[in-house]
């Protein structure tokens, strides 16, 4: 995935194996960060891979399911159950 910031374009990974993935919450999100550090003590934790949040938003948009998330999630904000 390639996203530009600052004037630069920058390519970022969408899909890490869970190994790679150690020290990189700001890219991959806390659960999967830490399930890559946890691996990389040696400690027992399964093999597995985690796709980045701006990929799964990238898949979302092309999907055309934004409208349904966003909808979603204010109502789960909200209390409202009814989608």
């Amino acid at each position: 995935m390639v996203l530009e910031w600052r004037g630069q374009l920058l390519k970022l990974p969408t899909c890490l194996a869970l190994e790679d993935a150690a020290g990189t919450t700001a890219l991959v999100g806390g659960k999967a960060a830490r399930l890559g550090d946890l691996l990389a003590l040696g400690l027992p934790v399964p093999r597995g891979f985690v796709l980045t949040p701006a990929a799964l938003a990238e898949v979302a948009k092309r999907a055309g399911l934004v409208p349904l998330l966003q909808r979603a999630d204010s109502q789960l904000r909200t209390g409202d159950s009814a989608l």
